[in-house]
């Protein structure tokens, strides 16, 4: 089984109330929350979530989803699909 295609979906969420606070004085009012989906050619399907709490809070991934299917998709070998609304895929580098 390979996987064939992986697709991103992304919006921005708000946060109720306002903002998400923790310390050393950091806020975020949106987080962008991504939904993954993978496709393989044996016809099975998963998906998953993904929402940071803002750059400050987690370092490792603060590029969030986009940046690590563009490394990991050409590996194996498999289709980048992207609906990020607003953003436009190039910005994400090569994509479908």
């Amino acid at each position: 089984m390979k996987i064939t295609c992986i697709r991103i979906f992304q919006t921005d969420l708000p946060y109720v109330g306002g903002a998400y606070v923790w310390g050393a004085g950091n806020a975020i009012e949106t987080a962008t929350a991504s939904v993954v989906v993978i496709d393989t050619d044996a016809g099975l399907q998963g998906c998953g979530g993904f929402t940071p709490c803002g750059e400050n809070c987690i370092a490792a991934h603060s590029e969030g989803v986009p940046p690590l299917a563009l490394l990991i998709a050409p590996g194996l070998g498999a289709v980048l699909e992207f609906e990020c609304p607003g953003t436009p895929a190039a910005a994400f580098g090569t994509a479908k």
